[in-house]
Formats: structure tokens, C-alpha cells, sequence
């Protein structure tokens, strides 16, 4: 498969994190309008996708430029601190205070050969991030929403109400106001998407249109009320290498990792409680049956063999839907190869 980061320009705040899964379930109902998209269409996509799958979606991360070089801010590894950050030296108070610190850093800073080498990446907490992307030149206003807690998001509340017809105005119930969590992103912001495509069933150009789609109606929760949107930029082939000498494949969105996998795992667990899309999201029975997975930044130790035999891990999840029996979520994640000693 072909490996591609797809930059894009967030022009909204967010209901919803821009995660792999759900990622892969809005490209579905775009390939579900726009057959072209994949050869032989959606039916041939998701019946070929557990042996063949057309493509693989990771989390969207930070992009910033640092001195004409370009940085992906990729989630710090979930294996224990005391293998990311040295301080045997330090005598037992300074270890507790800067183990606090360290937990504030969960940013790790990869270069454009994407090479994960540990203990010696850079790690950052959110508002060194925000710090690093204003040193940018591509770097604008602090945030779009000026606060108090800059940072390169920033999580708010955004009210909602609905107005009674009868009285013209807020009432109890249904009709009470109420807050949800929304992100906003600094502005100039960028974000990278990783794919994997299958050139025999789909090509870059035709994943970004179904992107471009998807930006222009927008992501995730409350779409319709202007959250969500996007632009795609650029795209650039990326190629992978190291993995000879890597000791852990290192994951770049949620998946199910299967028992042929594994020679061990660090993660953090991530439970998916779906919901169906588009027009189904107004059906009877919306809702998907919940799935877990592992987040991104999980850390699988490499087998004696050595490289992984495929550039992604993972399993799809089947029968997620009462509604739609053949609906499938993406288990799958892309993978960078991770070097670091005594991962066991």
C-alpha cells in the first residue's frame, strides 16, 4: 500500500476529534453517494475489506514548521514515563515534581522521515506546541477564540438551545439550554492526515476528493450548525523506513489489534460508542454497538522476525450495526516503526 500525509486547514471549531475510525465512516458515506470514488463501488470496497482494504486512516495531527523544517506533533507514546524521561539522578522530590512536568508533555515532535527514536525525541506539552507553532512564520493569531489557556486547541463550551413554538422562547425540558464541548484550533493552523491506499482500488486523488467532500459539509457532531469544516491542501508521498532497526511498531490511530500481532503491547484503551451518519443518524436506531480499541500511540514490540509484514496492524470490526448488518468500522492503523532498547 501507499503511504500519503494529506494536509489540511481546519476553517471551524470541532464537535468531534478527527479520529481514524470515524474518519473512514464519513469517507464510506461519501463513497456511498459517489461510486467512482473506489473501483466496483462501496459493496465491492467493504466486502474485499477485511483481506483488502481500499484505505487506512490515522488521527490528524499538528503540523509546524520549525527553521524550513516540517514537524509532525504525533501523541507521546503510551509506554511508562520512566522510559521516555531519564532522572534516576535527581533525589526523591525532584523525581515527583518532574514526573509531573513530563506528564504535560504529550506531544512528540517527528520529522518528515517519520522515525520515532526514544528516548531522544522532543517532547511537548500543549502550550510549548502553541509556543513552537507562534515561532512558525506560517503562524497567525494566537487562537480563534481569544482565552486565558492558549494552546495550540483550545476546548470550550458552546451553548445550544431550541425554541418552543408555542411560547417563542426557552423553557424546561427539551427546550432547556444546554453547553457542549467544542475545540478550537490556533489560527494558520495545519493538521496531517496519514493514508494507506490500495492503488488498485482506489488512488490519492480520489481519497482527497472524498476529503474535500466531507470538509466542505463538515465532520462530525453539529456539522449542520457550521462545526467541522476544512480544506484539503496539499498531499505528499511519504516513504517509511527504518524498520530494520526498529524494536516497536508505533500506531497513528485507534485500532484492534489482533493476537498475531502482538509480542506485547503498551496502550491506552479507547471505547467507541458509534453512531451511524448522514441520513441514518435520523433513523430509528442510530447508535452502533460500542467497540474497543486501542488509541492511537499504542506501542506493539516487534517479534524476533523483525519488520511487521504489512505497513498497518489490525482487524476490522464487523457487526457493529443492528440497523445496517453489513456496516464495518476501521480497526486498522497505519504504522511507524519506533526505536528504542528494552521495550519488553
Amino acid at each position: 500500500m501507499n503511504f500519503y500525509c494529506v494536509t489540511i486547514k481546519p476553517g471551524s471549531d470541532f464537535g468531534t476529534p478527527i479520529k481514524g475510525d470515524t474518519l473512514f465512516g464519513h469517507f464510506c458515506w461519501q463513497l456511498a453517494y459517489d461510486s467512482t470514488l473506489v473501483e466496483g463501488g462501496i459493496d465491492n470496497a467493504i466486502e474485499k475489506y477485511s483481506q483488502q482494504p481500499f484505505a487506512i486512516f490515522s488521527t490528524a495531527y499538528p503540523v509546524i514548521e520549525i527553521q524550513g523544517k516540517i514537524f509532525y506533533a504525533l501523541k507521546r507514546p503510551d509506554i511508562p514515563l520512566s522510559r521516555l524521561f531519564s532522572g534516576n539522578d535527581l533525589s526523591r522530590e525532584e523525581q515527583i515534581y518532574k514526573r509531573k512536568e513530563n506528564k504535560k508533555k504529550r506531544w512528540m515532535l517527528v520529522d518528515e522521515t517519520l522515525e520515532v527514536r526514544l528516548p531522544h525525541s522532543q517532547f511537548l506539552s500543549d502550550k510549548e506546541l502553541a509556543n513552537a507553532f507562534k515561532m512558525s512564520k506560517k503562524s497567525g493569531y494566537p487562537t480563534q477564540i481569544q482565552r486565558e489557556k492558549e494552546g495550540f486547541t483550545t476546548d470550550w463550551v458552546r451553548p445550544h438551545n431550541s425554541i418552543n413554538r408555542l411560547t417563542w422562547t426557552t423553557s424546561a425540558g427539551k427546550f432547556a439550554p444546554y453547553n457542549q464541548e467544542c475545540q478550537s484550533f490556533s489560527l494558520g493552523a495545519r493538521l496531517a492526515v496519514f493514508v494507506l491506499t490500495d492503488e488498485h482500488l482506489t488512488g490519492i486523488n480520489r481519497i482527497c476528493d472524498g476529503l474535500s467532500r466531507i470538509g466542505a459539509f463538515g465532520f462530525g457532531r453539529d456539522a449542520s450548525t457550521g462545526l467541522g469544516r476544512f480544506t484539503v491542501e496539499n498531499t505528499m508521498e511519504l516513504h517509511v523506513n527504518g524498520w530494520e532497526e526498529a524494536h516497536a511498531a508505533y500506531t497513528l490511530g485507534p485500532c484492534i489489534p489482533e493476537d498475531k500481532d502482538l509480542e506485547g503491547a503498551y496502550f491506552q484503551p479507547f471505547v467507541r460508542f458509534g453512531k451511524h451518519g448522514d441520513a441514518a443518524a435520523r433513523s430509528q436506531n442510530p447508535f452502533k454497538n460500542p467497540v474497543i480499541m486501542a488509541d492511537e500511540g499504542a506501542v506493539f514490540p516487534l517479534k524476533p522476525t523483525g519488520k511487521p509484514g504489512r505497513s498497518y496492524l489490525g482487524r476490522p470490526a464487523h457487526g457493529v450495526s443492528k440497523a445496517q448488518p453489513k456496516a464495518v468500522s476501521q480497526g486498522y492503523t497505519p504504522l511507524l516503526p519506533l526505536h528504542m532498547e528494552n521495550t519488553k
